[in-house]
């Protein structure tokens, strides 16, 4: 039995298992209000909070769903459409894989890592959760690479503009997107791609542009403001009552708290209006505490890789010793395939610049490992790639 079909089997058994122990009360969480505005009245609400906070794409395709399989219910909706996008994953997962040069057959090691690698925990818990933009961005950030590459080979004028419509609702599904937008132009221009630049540029600005409009509208904000309020949660860590109190160097938890005062306390729940913006305060702190500032760079670069919202002590664990494995493994892989064909320079370029730049991104705001799960994929397809060489030397 091929690779693709013992995946796929393993998918129906997942979603299966979840419809009929019931375990799929699923709701729209984060994205209630704006699927909700469009189910009522056919169109987003000027809400700053929310209009501002969160890309339309995610809503939008919940919506499409939603109204689609109407009368079911919108959590039996939503497994259906997480069915849908779990086999996509699977999908393009393989497919790159195959573009990569990756020999799946003839090793049921090889196999059963690759499915595996699917089911990995980071995403089940995509899968297993409510309303995420998560799933979606997992599977257009696979297409962009894979048309990327196909691109390359072939320089294409379709390819092209086809990659930069995809670019474009990539951005308008979440913000790191940039990330993976800055990695591609970076790979057309190290293929000598310049003029064409203009061509991937254009549908990015034409797919984006609305939105931007509708939120210049009412605000100052471009695409997505969902930074400020992650730039406090990101500096709040025990002043929070939902978390678990961690161990802080004492000047992040001094920082922390008179943050929290300020931003939090005063402003928020007093309604006390703040000469500077919490940015302007955070700078001018960390600008005359130097210490504090690399304690606190140091201690959100690290939680990046294991943190989570809640602080959890047995999650972080967790996350700790899974983070440690995969990240061994992947410089392993890395070392191992550094002068072989299998090193993809294309491939390992861009992720690297994607990963580098979400990770700034998340040390400015909210600094948890949810927020890099979405390209650990990357990560398990070189120490795949690295398995291949072993298995089927590559000269």
């Amino acid at each position: 039995m091929s690779t693709r079909n013992i995946q796929l089997i393993l998918l129906v058994l997942l979603f299966a298992g979840i419809y009929f122990t019931g375990k799929y009360d699923y709701d729209l969480g984060d994205y209630r209000v704006q699927t909700e505005d469009l189910l009522q009245f056919n169109q987003f609400q000027t809400r700053d909070s929310i209009s501002n906070r969160y890309p339309p794409v995610t809503s939008l395709m919940y919506y499409g769903f939603i109204k689609a399989t109407s009368p079911a219910p919108f959590s039996k909706s939503i497994l259906l459409l997480h069915f849908v996008l779990a086999v996509g994953i699977q999908l393009q997962f393989n497919l790159l894989l195959s573009r990569l040069g990756y020999n799946k057959e003839n090793n049921w090691l090889k196999n059963l890592l690759t499915s595996l690698v699917i089911f990995n925990p980071f995403i089940v818990s995509f899968i297993l959760r409510g309303a995420n933009s998560e799933l979606l961005y997992i599977n257009l950030s696979f297409t962009i690479l894979i048309l990327l590459l196909q691109f390359i080979k072939k320089q294409q004028t379709l390819q092209l503009l086809l990659l930069g419509l995809l670019m474009g609702i990539c951005i308008l599904t979440r913000t790191q997107a940039y990330a993976i937008l800055i990695a591609t132009v970076f790979i057309l221009l190290r293929n000598r791609v310049r003029l064409g630049i203009l061509l991937f540029l254009l549908p990015i600005v034409v797919v984006i542009t609305p939105w931007q409009r509708f939120n210049a509208s009412f605000s100052k904000t471009f695409i997505s403001s969902g930074l400020t309020p992650s730039f406090r949660d990101g500096l709040s860590f025990n002043n929070k009552p939902h978390r678990t109190p961690i161990a802080l160097p004492a000047s992040v938890d001094s920082f922390s708290r008179k943050f929290y005062e300020i931003y939090y306390i005063q402003q928020e729940d007093l309604e006390i209006p703040q000469p500077i913006t919490e940015k302007e305060w955070v700078a001018n702190y960390l600008l005359e505490h130097p210490k504090t500032a690399v304690d606190l760079a140091i201690l959100k670069f690290f939680r990046c890789f294991y943190g989570t919202d809640s602080q959890s002590t047995f999650y972080e664990t967790l996350n700790k010793w899974m983070m440690f494995s995969i990240m061994t493994a992947f410089f392993l892989s890395l070392w191992y395939v550094r002068k072989s064909s299998a090193w993809h320079a294309n491939y390992l370029y861009w992720m690297s610049i994607v990963f580098i730049l979400n990770l700034g991104m998340s040390m400015i705001a909210l600094s948890i490992l949810r927020y890099q799960a979405p390209l650990l994929p990357y990560l398990f397809i070189l120490i795949l790639l690295a398995i291949d060489k072993r298995f089927r030397p590559i000269s």
